[in-house]
């Protein structure tokens, strides 16, 4: 696929914007640089730590994919990778094996997930707008947002801002798909390819950012329905959906299954209207450039949940260039979007009354805070930059003239502006974070599971002993305990007994003796693992988890499309250059 003019960079300009990258992966990272962490307002920072070092335990247990999680509730187990995607989490995990201090390996994965990030926008931005610095702008505008430094340092949404990584992708993909004259059989597999890799990125990492860009690329298919319903634009994306969904098969599956047959806490919260209308961003988060976002508050009124100054001077500009009547329609589209999420993430969008509007308003609004559209935003809002620096290029050239000296010194003003957000960020960062460190395992608290989501409904944590309990038990002692594997060694009195396990009873756990015979689990007290045992039993028990037999099928086939999707974009490149 032709992806523009101009696309191929010289050797001076190549060296030149990854410098640019790496700088604006530096700015955005410099709160790392400070002693410790944040631990006072990061909001989800524990139960991030126990995610990462949830996988390092199962993974130095020898178990791949990790699904069940051992460590949390101080080995009880707890689901959160069969519910929450966690495709990049494996890399501060295997850090961790490695020795690398807790706070230290997720300083490092952030630094990579900047760098990540800014990569992966100058590489879409570049596509779309075909030209460097233009590319570079647009990219130092997303990475460098406040909204965006606010997930990384404050708020400490991995998912979300894992997510935000993949987004650029899937914007370049749409763009490409709709911009196209007509589209190829090889620009089809292309584009639909790379749609579904965006996607798969932002499934494998949030959710509800997932659910947010299905709702955004649903309203634009239906704005652009001319060009949607062709026959091209509509066989490319079906073949991104079709690809999507085997390339995640490895975690939808699992989330399927247990979604429908594990009653846990997040279900009954899902059968409910939340009313979040006054969660959303008021005027003064809005702009909230040089706000602090350590003052005291409930957290959906106190965070300066703003693009940045550059972003909203943007906006500012568009709006005066569109009432001038000098906004081309590509801007113009990108405007209208940018307009509609900032109005979505606010207080003054009728949130309240969606909830009330049935089954749609009630899932709509599982958002929980209104101003997680924010990313989606900040998306917008970037690619606006973009389009007017685009447009200026293309106007001045159109008359004939060249303002080379001009030109660029407008796009160095525009870089400028965006070090202003992170520079600013940081100061105050520096100096009003509380520092905490957390270096070794024994430093996290295994009950630190944000709002219980994927608890067992009913369970109640307080009054889980981590003891052995059961009826009619002479002897009941456990002789070896790793990861989701454990062995019991039983003694039962003359009657039937029933001993319960202090490990959750989710399903794929299985219970057998020493000579093979199995046994039923049935829930305990507190929702534990119960196993009736005869009269008179003796013997040891052993209780592993294991994945059923659909679920790995599904992770072959997510593997088997991955090297499909791979052998066809190296034979497609190789043959393009024959």
């Amino acid at each position: 696929m032709q992806c523009g003019k101009g696309v191929q960079l010289s050797k001076r300009n190549r060296i030149l914007m990854i410098l640019g990258v790496l700088l604006i992966a530096l700015l955005s990272s410099m709160p790392l640089f400070a002693p410790g962490i944040e631990g006072r307002w990061g909001q989800d920072l524990g139960f991030h730590l126990m995610r990462i070092e949830g996988i390092a335990a199962e993974l130095e247990n020898g178990v791949f994919p990790v699904k069940m999680q051992s460590l949390w509730m101080d080995g009880y187990g707890y689901p959160v990778s069969v519910y929450y995607g966690d495709l990049l989490l494996y890399f501060p995990a295997i850090l961790r094996l490695l020795g690398v201090p807790v706070v230290l390996a997720y300083k490092i994965f952030v630094a990579a997930c900047n760098l990540g990030t800014a990569a992966l926008c100058f590489f879409c931005f570049r596509i779309i707008f075909e030209k460097d610095l233009i590319a570079l702008a647009a990219s130092a505008a997303y990475c460098l947002a406040g909204y965006r430094l606010v997930n990384l340092y404050v708020r400490a949404a991995v998912g979300e801002y894992c997510a935000m990584m993949f987004l650029p992708l899937v914007a370049m993909a749409v763009y490409r798909i709709y911009r196209a004259k007509e589209l190829s059989c090889k620009q089809q597999v292309v584009l639909s390819g790379c749609l579904a890799l965006g996607l798969s990125g932002i499934l494998g990492t949030h959710l509800l950012t997932l659910e947010m860009t299905g709702i955004l690329l649903l309203l634009m298919g239906l704005v652009c329905w001319k060009k949607t319903f062709t026959k091209e634009v509509l066989s490319t994306l079906t073949l991104a959906l079709g690809e999507t969904i085997l390339l995640n098969l490895y975690f939808l599956i699992p989330f399927l299954d247990y979604s429908k047959n594990t009653e846990v806490y997040i279900n009954r919260k899902l059968g409910k209207a939340s009313l979040i209308q006054g969660k959303g961003a008021d005027l003064s988060q809005l702009f909230g450039f040089f706000s602090s976002p350590f003052h005291q508050g409930e957290e959906s009124s106190y965070l300066p949940v703003t693009p940045g100054i550059l972003l909203m001077a943007v906006c500012l500009v568009a709006l005066i260039l569109l009432l001038l009547g000098r906004l081309k329609k590509e801007s113009k589209f990108f405007l209208g979007f940018s307009l509609g999420l900032l109005f979505v993430s606010s207080k003054f969008f009728p949130w309240d009354a969606l909830a009330s509007a049935g089954k749609v308003g009630e899932l709509l609004t599982q958002v929980q805070f209104p101003w997680r559209y924010m990313g989606l935003a900040v998306l917008m809002l970037s690619l606006l930059l973009g389009s007017l620096l685009r447009e200026i290029g293309i106007g001045k050239e159109n008359q004939g003239k060249q303002y080379p000296g001009q030109y660029r010194g407008m796009i160095g003003a525009v870089l400028l502006l965006a070090v202003v957000t992170p520079v600013v960020f940081t100061l105050g960062y520096t100096r009003d974070y509380q520092q905490v460190y957390y270096e070794t395992r024994e430093d996290l608290n295994t009950y630190d599971m944000g709002m219980i989501e994927y608890l067992r409904y009913g369970t109640k944590r307080e009054e889980l002993t981590g003891e052995i309990q059961g009826e009619n038990l002479e002897e009941a002692e456990c002789i070896l305990r790793r990861g989701t594997t454990m062995e019991i060694y039983v003694k039962c009195r003359e009657k039937a007994g029933a001993v319960e396990l202090p490990i959750m009873n989710y399903p794929g756990y299985h219970v057998q003796d020493e000579d093979g015979n199995t046994y039923a689990i049935t829930d305990g007290s507190n929702q534990v693992i119960c196993v009736e045992l005869p009269a008179g039993f003796e013997g040891t028990l052993t209780v592993t988890y294991r994945e059923p037999w659909y679920w790995r099928a599904g992770e072959i086939l997510s593997l088997g499309t991955l090297l499909a999707v791979w052998i066809t974009a190296v034979w497609m490149k190789r043959r393009s250059r024959g």
